[in-house]
């Protein structure tokens, strides 16, 4: 009976001896790892209130070295050895990074504080209604374009060139090459075989986007006859607009009404403001030449009664009536 009860008493030791035998294989390879990579762990909080910020991604860009941070807002990854850049970011606040080096085997700690970061549907637009309302609350799709910034930044001459491809759905459609042609605007495609203009609206008035009359290539002036279509868009100068808004979908008739199904860009113009004020002005140089150097004559003279009857010393003059 004692050779039984050391029997019994044996067994436990053996598997406590397999047991650990498979928790060392299996801690090897992240023993080794960490010792042939580094290890940047820290926690990510926000900047004004010092809170744990959850599920903001820290990796590395174009890689797929990342982690996610948990309840507590920490972080740790596996980095190779050299110089990375890390990126921090979560949806609501602005994105940060930086540049880290870390040796095989070594562990930095890298605490962010992120900024609340802006979001657009607090931006006021105009609408139909008496006051600026919240992107929020409205159920329009609205895309805001800030014309002041792309007039400062490109050479804008016209309207049509400030709208194109600035707002998603909307097409100009240009009909002609010459200058002064009006373009044909339109938002998400055609959708009546009548009237496909959108609605214009200048600081609330509604503004007249009919074709003003035709013209011809030659410059033979604005008449009714076939040619190029004018368009009074083409009138406003774009150096005097703020912003550009633009409506789109039918949904846009229940803020301005039946005509607007085909959507509504609302021109908003700039207006003074509160603060220091200054002088500001504009100019403008064009310049131009050819390249063909032709040498302009000199050398003409008139062919008179005296020059036809002396054929002798005027040959170029003979025949001339």
């Amino acid at each position: 009976m004692p050779y039984c009860r050391h029997v019994v008493e044996a067994v436990p030791s053996a598997r406590s001896r397999v047991g650990l035998l498979v928790a060392l294989l299996f801690s090897f390879p992240s023993f080794l790892s960490a010792q042939t990579q580094g290890v940047v762990r820290g926690r990510v909080v926000e900047e004004r209130t010092g809170a744990a910020v959850v599920g903001a991604q820290v990796f590395v860009p174009n890689t797929n070295i990342g982690a996610i941070t948990g309840a507590e807002g920490r972080y740790e990854l596996l980095q190779p050895p050299g110089t990375h850049t890390l990126r921090v970011s979560r949806v609501g606040y602005a994105s940060q990074q930086r540049a880290v080096t870390v040796a095989a085997g070594q562990t930095i700690t890298w605490d962010v504080a992120l900024a609340p970061a802006a979001l657009n549907l607090e931006e006021l637009v105009v609408t139909g209604t008496p006051q600026a309302t919240q992107r929020r609350v409205l159920g329009n799709a609205v895309t805001r374009i800030d014309a002041a910034r792309i007039v400062d930044e490109n050479s804008i001459s016209n309207v049509a060139e400030l709208l194109q491809a600035k707002a998603p759905g909307l097409t100009i459609l240009l009909n002609a090459g010459t200058p002064g042609a009006a373009p044909d605007i339109r938002i998400r495609g055609t959708g009546s075989f009548f009237g496909n203009r959108p609605v214009i609206y200048v600081d609330g008035v509604r503004y007249n986007s009919d074709d003003l009359g035709n013209f011809t290539p030659a410059g033979a002036g604005v008449s009714a006859q076939a040619g190029q279509g004018t368009s009074a868009l083409s009138l406003i100068n774009p150096e005097d607009i703020e912003s550009i808004e633009v409506i789109k979908g039918p949904a846009a008739a229940t803020l301005y009404g039946a005509d607007a199904a085909t959507g509504v860009i609302q021109i908003i113009t700039k207006r003074g403001a509160r603060g220091r004020q200054a002088t500001r002005w504009t100019a403008r140089l064009e310049t131009g030449r050819t390249d063909w150097n032709l040498t302009i004559p000199d050398n003409y003279t008139l062919c008179d009664s005296a020059k036809i009857a002396q054929p002798q010393t005027w040959p170029g003059c003979q025949g001339v009536p």
